[in-house]
């Protein structure tokens, strides 16, 4: 070997390619400087570590073939690997999702950005989660990320973490406080953030402790190492990327007092290049706030009031109209909606009413003394209770049996534990069952955020000195619950068989489906126990089954079962379109759970207008609030439009504590109807108050034109990665098998490489179609290291026999990569096959046929193929250069044209921040921001006019010598 030879490294496999600079013998032993420009590092190795890279007119003049698969599995790969430098955007039609305009358009907004920082303002219901998605899995295509963290409500991160799954096949950990102690105690006193790339945790773990002079030594201590391990350890895990669900909850107060909140997001803020805030209601009624949450997205644009103007928000965000909303034919996505208010009508002498009117003064009477004691946990499951004796007699009673046998254990060893180390603002994220089971510390669920309540602080629910007199209570309220639950067919249960009835009558459809919601999972089986004896066939989902269970009773009820009977946490993430009849046979006391109920049938793919019905019961307190509420709520809905209403739920389900409302009724019983009203008119007029002072700074993006939308995504490439895996398979000694039952579903007995495939699909609507199938696209593993492999083969050589391209003919096909680039970012690849036949003339027909996966058969060798010769090489040089002109020219325009549209951005940029920063009024810090400012502006200067540079790179990986027959 010789200065200038290519070698690979066998010891450093991961540095690819490399040249030899110089040698050096001693001993008789010769070793190579050799410079890899992948690391960009300078290597002394000894000769028997590296091999010399033969070029392809070299191997194909010495007669050293390369294995005949690796032929169209080279161009399948390149045609693969060359997506990722095209402008198109890859991800959309590469996943288990029908991508719309408006989710296009988000993906484009963000990556036209000079910086990718944006709030993602769509109304609810839009899929902000998919078009956070999809912007990370293009970025992630691109190697522009490959860490990032998304920050949630608690109640939000199982169904972040089953939707990416599901749809992206990306597998995120959850970190919550038990997840975060237990790797503690794994990996000592490391930074556990910087251990996980995908990561999804809940904004009220995450979130700063404060630490007061009141609190003990212990406590402070406590605090002290969750603001370093957790909050400063997070904002110090070099994060790529950062996304925010629920943004609004970041926000300064009005005054600009920073909330423990506000701290984080300001900590991630700044330590991460990329971030997307995503809220349906970032306004929130006051200007100020909205400011200080895109202060986060821009600290220099939105550095006064004066700055908050439409025209600067429009700047960062994007913001779309449910009901507007089209797919790429025009046709509007959403259907009507249909809600009926089925009120519940039971005889007042009724046992179920007497239990309601005794489980309503237990609950009145223990939370008032609770809340006088700070007892938190208590008042948490004294609200449960009520909500309970509301869903089913079954549900309290085994609830209240349950409390009423912890109570006989505890009576001896009562004692009161401190409660410090509860986080209260997590447990109200969660759903009704979550709570209840984290409270009574009931089965673990493995896949949901639990609160920290340890075994022995169970016993925080109970007043010691009233554990007797609870007993006597407890004893009678079971009694009844008991008699009312079994041997009888309760008022509600009536009404679901009516409306089941009327509603397979009104669809002339026997088996017409229905979705049935209940807090809990009592009373979920006391429902499902009894549809099952009336003949109707049930499918289940709860909060406590893991993610393939979902998916599995999902595809039960779409394709077996005419009743689903779900929990709000089953319900989760899991979407429903195919149904469209949805009780409510509880009703959460937030109004914005129902709306996420609802949101599982209506939702984009809905085909049919949603029938909605809510259950009510008469006469009880939770009836007179909801009138009230509803009342409020109808009037934004008539004034406003119906999804204004969801989208200010957002909000609204944080400035007015819900529960509270409720609760503070049941406990006084003798409160006026005038305060009740007074409290629903301070609902309506806050909503009223933020969606128009939303509408004015929050203008809805302009839509564009479908075709150009459309034509901006990379078609799904499902032949190429088919092909590419069949022929995969078979170089590693298997076959892909279609299921001789289930067309275009394919297994392998054996593995491929690590993989033993199952079930797996190359299209995507089969995937969507049905979730327990696998999407084998271009993300997956398999297919990234199939390509990875294939493309490691710097030169190949083939001698082949081909059918199928319509000719007979003997010639040579040689295989050219051009690469375009600027050394900053920006590259684009081209493919140039050309084959020179036995005239050594160029033919552009049968070159094409190798450009495309039309099928040929490809056959081992010829005996006498034609052998490369000057005139050969001479003419494909000639067709190489046209080509070359041709693309390096239109590449320069279109590169020219970026660079310009990214200056004018640029200037804006600095521009706008020069602005704010000569308004800072101590000159010190004015000065140091300026300076700061000037070096960044002139760095990013120097950038730009590098990035006008264009260079070619050129390649010839392959090349054959091929017989043709028609």
């Amino acid at each position: 070997m010789k200065v200038g030879d290519l070698v690979l490294c066998s010891i450093y496999p991961d540095k690819e390619q490399g040249k030899i600079i110089n040698t050096i013998t001693l001993d008789k032993i010769n070793y190579y400087e050799v410079y890899f420009p992948k690391t960009k590092e300078v290597l002394s190795i000894e000769e028997k570590d590296i091999q010399q890279i033969i070029s392809p007119l070299d191997k194909i003049k010495k007669g050293a073939f390369d294995n005949t698969l690796l032929f169209k599995m080279r161009i399948l790969a390149e045609k693969l690997d060359s997506l990722l430098y095209q402008d198109k955007l890859i991800a959309a039609n590469n996943f288990k999702i029908v991508p719309l305009p408006h989710q296009v358009l988000a993906v484009n907004y963000v990556f036209e950005q000079f910086l990718p920082r944006c709030l993602m303002a769509d109304e609810v219901g839009l899929g902000k989660t998919i078009e956070a998605a999809l912007i990370f899995e293009e970025m992630k295509l691109r190697n522009i990320v490959k860490r990032i963290l998304i920050v949630t409500p608690a109640g939000l991160t199982p169904q972040w973490k089953d939707e990416l799954k599901t749809k992206f096949n990306e597998d995120f950990i959850v970190i919550d406080r038990n997840t975060f102690t237990a790797l503690k105690e794994i990996n000592g006193n490391i930074n556990i953030w910087k251990k996980y790339n995908y990561v999804i945790t809940s904004l009220d773990f995450l979130k700063p402790t404060s630490i007061k002079d009141s609190l003990s030594d212990k406590q402070k201590k406590k605090r002290e190492e969750h603001n370093q391990q957790v909050t400063e350890d997070c904002a110090n895990a070099h994060w790529d990327m950062v996304i925010f669900d629920e943004a609004h909850k970041l926000s300064k107060d009005s005054e600009g007092a920073e909330t423990s909140r506000y701290k984080l997001g300001l900590k991630l803020a700044e330590s991460a290049p990329i971030l997307l805030l995503l809220t349906a209601t970032p306004h929130q009624g006051d200007s100020e706030k909205f400011r200080h949450l895109l202060c986060l997205i821009d600290p220099y644009k939105f550095y006064s009031k004066e700055s908050l103007t439409p025209d600067n928000v429009k700047s960062v965000t994007i913001k779309n109209k449910k009901r507007s909303a089209v797919d790429f034919k025009g046709n509007l996505i959403f259907k009507s909606r249909v809600t009926s208010l089925v009120k519940i009508d039971r005889d007042p002498k009724d046992i179920e009413v007497q239990l309601y009117n005794e489980v309503s003064e237990y609950v009145s009477k223990y939370y008032n003394l609770a809340a006088r004691e700070g007892n938190f946990v208590f008042m948490f499951l004294l609200i449960l209770y009520q909500r309970m004796v509301s869903s089913s007699s079954r549900a309290i009673y085994e609830s209240l049996n349950n409390r009423l046998n912890f109570l006989y254990n505890l009576q001896v060893q009562a004692s009161k534990i401190l409660n410090e180390d509860m986080d209260f603002e997590e447990l109200e994220d969660l759903e009704a069952q979550e709570v209840y089971d984290a409270i009574t510390h009931q089965e673990e669920v493995s896949n949901q955020p639990k609160a920290i309540i340890t075994a022995d602080k169970a016993k925080i629910v109970a007043i010691p000195q009233l554990i007797k007199d609870e007993i006597e209570i407890l004893k009678r309220c079971v009694d009844f619950a008991k008699k009312a639950s079994f041997g009888r067919q309760d008022y509600k249960v009536r009404k679901v068989l009516e409306i089941l009835s009327e509603v397979t009558k009104r669809e002339n459809d026997p088996k017409a489906k229905a979705l049935i919601f209940t807090e809990f999972i009592s009373t979920q089986k006391y429902l499902g126990e009894i549809l099952e004896k009336m003949g109707y066939t049930v499918a289940y989902l709860n909060g406590r089954m893991s993610l393939d269970e979902k998916i599995e009773a999902k595809t039960k009820f779409k394709n077996e079962s005419q009743i689903l009977v779900s929990t709000d946490a089953g319900g989760e993430g899991i979407n429903l379109q195919f149904c469209h009849v949805v009780i409510n046979y509880d009703l959460p006391w937030n109004p914005m759970k129902i709306e996420q109920r609802i949101g599982r049938l209506d939702r984009i793919g809905q085909k049919k207008d949603v029938m909605v019905f809510n259950f009510v019961v008469k006469n009880t307190v939770e009836e007179r609030v909801r009138d009230i509420l509803e009342e409020k709520l109808e009037r934004i809905a008539k004034q406003f439009g119906e999804d204004k209403t969801t989208d200010v739920l957002n909000f609204l389900q944080d400035e007015f504590n819900f529960d509270r409302i409720f609760i503070d009724a049941i406990r006084e019983k003798q409160k006026e109807l005038p305060e009740l009203q007074k409290i629903g008119e301070q609902v309506f007029n806050r909503a009223k108050e933020i969606l128009e002072n939303q509408e004015f700074l929050l203008p809805f993006t302009e839509n564009q034109d479908n075709k150009k939308l459309q034509n901006s995504m990379i078609e799904n490439e499902s032949q190429v990665i088919l092909e590419l895996v069949k022929d995969y398979a078979h170089y590693q000694n298997t076959e892909l098998i279609e299921y001789s039952k289930k067309k275009g579903v394919f297994y392998t007995e054996k593995n491929i490489g690590d993989y033993k495939l199952k079930n797996v699909v190359f299209e995507k609507d089969m995937a969507i179609e049905d979730e327990s199938l696998d999407l084998l696209n271009i993300t997956h593993p398999l297919v990234k290291e199939s390509v990875n492999e294939i493309m490691k083969k710097e030169s190949l050589a083939f001698n082949l026999e081909i059918e199928g391209c319509g000719k007979s003919d003997k010639g040579m096909l040689l295989f050219y990569r051009i690469d375009l680039t600027n050394n900053e970012g920006f590259l684009k690849r081209f493919l140039f096959p050309i084959y020179i036949d036995g005239t050594n003339t160029y033919d552009e027909k049968i070159s094409k046929i190798f450009d495309s996966i039309e099928k040929y058969k490809i056959k081992t060798g010829i005996n006498n193929g034609i052998k490369i010769n000057d005139t050969v090489l001479q003419v494909a040089d000639k067709i190489l250069n046209i080509r070359l002109k041709q693309v390096y020219a239109s590449t320069k325009v279109e590169l020219v044209k970026k660079v310009e549209q990214e200056q004018q951005k640029f200037n804006k940029y600095f521009e706008d921040k020069e602005k704010a920063i000569t308004k800072i009024a101590i000159q010190n810090i004015r000065e140091a921001k300026q300076r700061e400012l000037y070096q960044q502006k002139v760095n990013e200067k120097v950038t730009l006019e590098k990035k006008k540079n264009l260079v070619p790179t050129l390649k010839l990986f392959a090349i054959a010598q091929i017989e043709l027959k028609k």
